[in-house]
Formats: C-alpha cells, sequence, structure tokens
C-alpha cells in the first residue's frame, strides 16, 4: 500500500476528529492533530496562547508529516483546513512525499456543528478547545467550502463515512 496523507477539512464539531480516528485505525496511520499538541504543549486548552503558537506549529507538524510519508507511512492530519491555501500547501506537501493526498470534507448545517460542540464542551476530559457560539458563527462565514475544481486536485476516494 502507498503512503497516504488523509486530510480532513471543516468546522468544529464538524466531525473531523471521530473520522480522523476511524481513518487512521483503518489504514494504519498516524493522526497527528495541531489542537492536541498545543492543548499538551500548554498543559491545558489555552486557547489565548495556542493561537499565536499555532502558525508555529502546524508547518513543524507538516515537515513530520512528508518524512513519515516519504518513509512510507500514512497520516492523517486533523487540522480544520478551513482555507484553500492551506488545503494547497498540504496538498502540495504530500505530492513532494509521492504519497496520495485525499481531502475529507465534513460540512454539516450550522445547527449539527452547535449541538455537537455544545456536547462536546460540557464532556469530561475532551482534548479540544472551548469555543462559544459566537465565535463557530464568525468561523462558519470564513470556511471556504472546497468547490469541484479544487476537489479535482486530491485524489479520489470512495468513503464509507458520513462525508
Amino acid at each position: 500500500m502507498s503512503a497516504t496523507l488523509f486530510l480532513m477539512c471543516g468546522l468544529p464539531g464538524a466531525g473531523k476528529t471521530t473520522l480522523a480516528h476511524q481513518l487512521a485505525a483503518d489504514h494504519g496511520a498516524l493522526r497527528i492533530s495541531s489542537d492536541e499538541w498545543l492543548i499538551d504543549l500548554l498543559e491545558g486548552p489555552h486557547r489565548e496562547r495556542a493561537d499565536p503558537m499555532r502558525p508555529q506549529l502546524e508547518p513543524l507538524l507538516l515537515a513530520v508529516t512528508v518524512r513519515i510519508l516519504s518513509l512510507g507511512g500514512s497520516v492523517v492530519l486533523d487540522f480544520g483546513a478551513w482555507h484553500r491555501t492551506q488545503r494547497d500547501q498540504v496538498r502540495a506537501a504530500g505530492r513532494v512525499a509521492s504519497a496520495r493526498v485525499e481531502l475529507h470534507v465534513l460540512n454539516p448545517p450550522l445547527e449539527v456543528l452547535r449541538e455537537r460542540v455544545a456536547a462536546r464542551d460540557a464532556g469530561p476530559g475532551t482534548r479540544s478547545f472551548p469555543i462559544t457560539d459566537e465565535e463557530l458563527v464568525r468561523w462558519a462565514d470564513l470556511f471556504e467550502v472546497p468547490t469541484e475544481q479544487e476537489l479535482s486536485l486530491f485524489d479520489p476516494h470512495v468513503s464509507p463515512y458520513w462525508e
């Protein structure tokens, strides 16, 4: 089996992490979550400290991803990938390592996101950042949903999941 880079794309509460865990298990891939790395580094969900670190951390995680791919391993990047530029960058990095690159887009309606985020934030032991409704609404406006043209740039996949 060739190395594959699975990129999760969607807003908080879309189901990215759930799908990322499933893909990692099904494909023997390493799952990398920038949120979890930041929470571990900062010893808690301190988003006010994490947000400025994200632009420094994610390129490092992408460099590790490229190395793993070049060694024949597969990686699930559990990033939000809200913007086309980030998705283009990740896709190009995967291609440098001669890997397949799959984009998994999860884009449920805002009401579903609200319900899932509220349930996640209320649950014990979550490894995610708390999110206010105002933030979720603002981020929904910032999310660049991939177009059919963009999707054609990624490797096709048949997913038994709930995309």
